[in-house]
């Protein structure tokens, strides 16, 4: 079933039957590894799980899921399924804008498996999400570069998104764009439903910035019933920012109200962590563009 899912093979109506299959197999399968006692098998059901939770923007709880695979995979001394355990609390904890945690988990990853090249592009493609997030555009780069030099051709369509966002936050907005645009044709290709839903999220986003509003708020309105479908509520809130600032008058007064409304569900559903995600510089900038007043200081 994830399977299905990772590869893009499922339609989008069944997004969410997906997801909830998927989280139940997982959950099954570390409930049958903790009956016999299978410290393997509950490192990976719990790793699975907590993938399938990362993917749905369930931070809280897939931070949850990851604590559980890492205490395990450190009592038996796995350093392999430690060292990926560490990148995916990484990848989890910088959403919550727990930025230093994040780097933290990512040394020990490379401490403990370090010439695994396969381990070192997620390492990179973690970080450059977290420099990213906090506006730390040469480092980023820098990360990307560094992604792609581990994993090769297989990392073009994020590689390509992430340096498109790059690029427009400097002020290389036709090469950003350009970027984007090349993200989203190599996710329809690879047909992977995800993927390309992240690729031209980014792209609407490109479209905005470059001065094509109209372009933006087409693609960023279609893309507002698939993650409100899934209960993306961050990729949703991104969607809506961009379609607040292409729009005008009535309809842009309505997705700012959706974009509160948005907003409110991610306060509750993040709990005590809601703070350190709304404290994200890109997050905050989001939350702006859509409208909105922070909290944050």
């Amino acid at each position: 079933i994830l399977h299905d899912y990772l590869s893009g093979q499922s339609k989008p109506e069944e997004t969410v039957r997906t997801y909830e299959a998927s989280a139940s197999l997982f959950r099954r399968q570390l409930q049958l590894a903790e009956e016999v006692k299978d410290d393997g098998g509950i490192v990976l059901a719990a790793q699975g799980l907590g993938s399938v939770l990362l993917l749905q923007e369930q931070y809280p709880a897939a931070l949850a899921s990851f604590d559980r695979s890492g205490a395990v995979s450190h009592a038996i001394a796995n350093q392999s399924l430690e060292a990926y355990n560490e990148v995916y609390r990484a990848d989890t904890l910088w959403r919550l804008g727990r930025y230093r945690e994040a780097e933290d988990c990512l040394k020990k990853a490379v401490e403990r498996s370090s010439r695994n090249k396969p381990l070192i592009a997620t390492v990179f493609t973690a970080q450059a999400g977290l420099d990213l997030s906090r506006r730390s555009f040469p480092a980023a780069e820098g990360d990307i570069r560094k992604m792609t030099e581990a994993a090769g051709a297989g990392s073009e369509v994020v590689s390509k998104r992430l340096l498109g966002l790059v690029r427009i936050s400097t002020g290389r907005t036709r090469e950003g764009r350009a970027l984007c645009e090349e993200s989203v044709r190599l996710a329809r290709a690879a047909t992977n439903l995800p993927s390309l839903r992240n690729s031209e999220l980014a792209l609407a986003e490109a479209r905005l910035d470059s001065g094509d509003p109209s372009g933006a708020l087409g693609l960023g309105s279609t893309l507002l019933p698939y993650f409100a479908g899934q209960n993306q509520l961050e990729s949703e809130l991104r969607a809506l920012s961009v379609a607040y600032s292409a729009s005008h008058g009535a309809e842009r007064t309505g997705y700012s109200e959706s974009a509160k409304a948005t907003l409110e569900k991610l306060r509750q559903n993040l709990g005590a962590e809601f703070g350190g995600f709304e404290s994200r510089p890109d997050i905050h900038q989001i939350i702006q563009r859509a409208g909105l007043i922070s909290d944050t200081k």
